[in-house]
């Protein structure tokens, strides 16, 4: 079990990189073994990530993962079963591994595939990955959405977080999610928190957020990822 959060929204609107430190912190309790950040205010963007160690104990695979140059980050929660399949058939094409798990074949997976590459993840992993190429944000869920994944609008863009209650840390996001309708309360520690919307948010394999060409686009647009 490992935690994920982040953002992404309009630049000039992006809160700073203390309050990055704070969400990530309160996901501590996911993974105590490592955390790590990527804040890229220029773009808007920033991914945090707490890491319970289970297949490469080393400090190769920290997290946020980064390729090209820090143009494409992730943070990644999860357990792909067919990872080691996936990584021969990347190697076949020429793809070299510096890392024993699975976050590094996820990352070239993408960089091989795109987003096609979801579709051959066999297992429970939920995802945040940032490609500064065509300024898109990529959440995914495994599609029986057996890891955790909240998002919700956030400053004409969007907080993300595998738990509601560290979306608490972004501060003034609490007046927009007590204003918030909620549905009939079942007792779970984030509808105590006064969170209970974000429960049923993010029921969809995959919601992108593009920037190409323009502005960020502030509206997922969603398809489904297997």
């Amino acid at each position: 079990m490992c935690g994920i959060a982040g953002w992404f929204v309009a630049p000039e609107s992006a809160p700073d990189q203390q309050a990055l430190q704070r969400v990530t912190r309160a996901l501590r309790h996911r993974g105590p073994d490592d955390a790590g950040t990527f804040f890229a205010p220029a773009d808007g963007v920033a991914l945090g990530h707490q890491r319970l160690s289970i297949i490469d104990l080393s400090s190769a695979s920290h997290q946020p993962m980064l390729a090209l140059d820090g143009q494409v980050a992730l943070a990644y929660n999860g357990e792909l079963y067919n990872f080691r399949e996936l990584r021969r058939e990347l190697e076949v094409v020429g793809e070299r591994f510096a890392t024993s798990g699975d976050t590094e074949v996820v990352l070239r997976a993408y960089l091989h595939w795109g987003v096609a590459a979801f579709a051959r993840f066999a297992g429970m992993f939920a995802l945040a990955l940032w490609d500064a190429r065509s300024g898109t944000l990529h959440l995914a869920r495994d599609a029986m959405g057996i890891k955790p994944l909240y998002w919700l609008p956030f400053r004409g863009g969007i907080a993300f977080a595998s738990e509601a209650r560290a979306l608490c840390g972004l501060g003034d996001l609490l007046a927009a999610l007590h204003a918030l309708t909620p549905p009939a309360a079942t007792g779970m520690p984030e509808e105590r928190l006064g969170l209970p919307r974000l429960r049923g948010l993010l029921r969809l394999a995959l919601r992108v957020l593009d920037a190409a060409g323009g502005e960020p686009a502030r509206t997922p647009s969603v398809s489904p990822a297997g």
